[in-house]
């Protein structure tokens, strides 16, 4: 089954796939005009407010990113997944400069397979150049770090800062999202720290209307692409941070059972090279960096340049894969945000346990409910543990297991890094499980 994903160039835009045999038909209305039926967003109000104006170029990528986050949204996997996972979907973008995108499209497509696990096919049609390109000027700001109000993103924030960088902050926030509120409080706390004007805060709030599927692989692409239009609206050049630890970047599958697409890759270095591919082929010239690629989450917090800092307002910022769930269970109260027992809350107490930092409140904070082996919840803790298990047994450096979540680097030098990485977080988690058991 195939679905058409349409973004029209403006409200008159009638535009529809020739022959198409789709079993449904998204039309989504380019992010410059306002939100339309399918989708919710205030990306144009925010640019307008702070003056911004990226290039044609920039704002198709962006366009494609929203279509592509919609669909993964709209198209139910159960229903129209080929076993009930990979979806065939065809977008059809406007865009101001065919050509270089069809240079580009075969990167793009493969970019996207490996990052939701679909087939996807992306078709061009011409549209009129933006006059907003003419206002362009060079900003004060020059670096632009996304900003999720986790503890990564945090520390990354804070780090860029101290190393005396202008940096603007991107946060993505949808409907009911407790990250947007943290990005919020976090955001007052670094304006408050640093010299007026070194730092600044955007939000970009796009949400998909009656949105139903639960796997949403496609957000990380949404917010590089955030971050991609204001680096490119501030000046050529300008950098994009993402701020991810070496464990939750490459994401090796725990068990066997997590292999392909149920092991996400929101920023696996091959995602992140093929994106970074595209962006050359079509002349964006935004280096996309993960300065801690190599670092396990605990040595991000005990490397942090001002920890301080980061120690005072770690318990604002969210790790947790699910951090409304609790208030969904009937007749409990915790005020903890956290579950404490999905893989991101594990990564997160073991790097804590690490610096040697106590005091976030956890829902299961004795990982009594994730123990149990007849509670769906604890997938993720025995994944763990027997991750934990083989890691112990083989004693040794697993470059297979960094691999298995999808290509990396070639250079062995930069293969021993990721398989460092790997064992030295795994290691990390494992003296935290320990000492829960001491």
């Amino acid at each position: 089954m195939t679905f058409d994903v349409v973004v029209l160039k403006n409200p008159k835009d009638r535009f529809s796939p020739a022959k198409s045999k789709a079993v449904r038909t998204i039309r989504i209305l380019s992010f410059e005009h306002h939100s339309s039926d399918v989708v919710s967003h205030h990306i144009q109000k925010v640019l307008n407010k702070r003056k911004l104006f990226p290039t044609n170029m920039a704002s198709d990528l962006l366009n494609v990113a929203i279509s592509v986050f919609v669909a993964d949204h709209l198209i139910l996997r159960s229903e129209y997944g080929y076993y009930n996972w990979g979806r065939h979907i065809r977008l059809h973008v406007p865009v101001v400069d065919p050509r270089k995108w069809e240079n580009a499209r075969d990167t793009l497509e493969r970019m996207l397979s490996f990052l939701t696990g679909d087939k996807w096919d992306i078709q061009f049609r011409r549209r009129k150049s933006s006059q907003t390109e003419t206002k362009r000027k060079k900003y004060k700001l020059d670096c632009v770090s996304l900003f999720s109000g986790g503890l990564d993103s945090y520390i990354g924030a804070v780090d860029l800062l101290q190393l005396g960088h202008r940096v603007t902050l991107v946060g993505h926030y949808g409907l009911g999202a407790p990250d947007g509120a943290a990005q919020t409080k976090l955001f007052s706390g670094l304006k408050s720290g640093y010299s007026k004007g070194t730092v600044e805060l955007l939000r970009f709030y796009v949400q998909p209307k009656d949105s139903k599927e639960k796997s949403k692989r496609s957000r990380s692409l949404l917010f590089i692409a955030l971050g991609v239009l204001v680096a490119d609206a501030l000046g050529n050049s300008t950098p994009v941070y993402v701020p991810e630890n070496g464990l939750i970047s490459i994401n090796p599958p725990l068990t066997t059972s997590r292999l392909g697409s149920l092991s996400t890759r929101t920023t696996h270095p091959y995602f992140i090279s093929l994106l970074q591919l595209a962006l050359s082929r079509l002349g964006l010239d935004h280096p996309i960096i993960n300065p801690y690629q190599y670092r396990t989450k605990g040595e991000m917090i005990v490397k942090c340049r001002n920890r301080t800092l980061v120690k005072k307002n770690m318990s604002t910022t969210i790790s947790c894969a699910h951090p409304m769930a609790k208030n969904i269970r009937k007749g409990l109260t915790n005020p903890a945000k956290h579950c404490g027992y999905c893989l991101p809350c594990l990564i997160r107490r073991a790097a804590q346990h690490h610096a040697g930092i106590t005091g976030d409140r956890y829902f299961d904070s004795n990982l009594r409910v994730a123990s149990d082996p007849s509670r769906p919840t604890g997938r993720d803790f025995r994944a763990v543990r027997l991750a934990l298990t083989r890691f112990t047994k083989s004693g040794r450096l697993d470059i297979f297991q960094a691999l298995a979540s999808g290509p990396l680097p070639a250079k062995n030098k930069e293969l021993t890094k990721f398989a460092e990485v790997y064992a030295r977080g795994i290691q990390e988690v494992k003296q935290f499980l320990d000492s829960m058991t001491n």
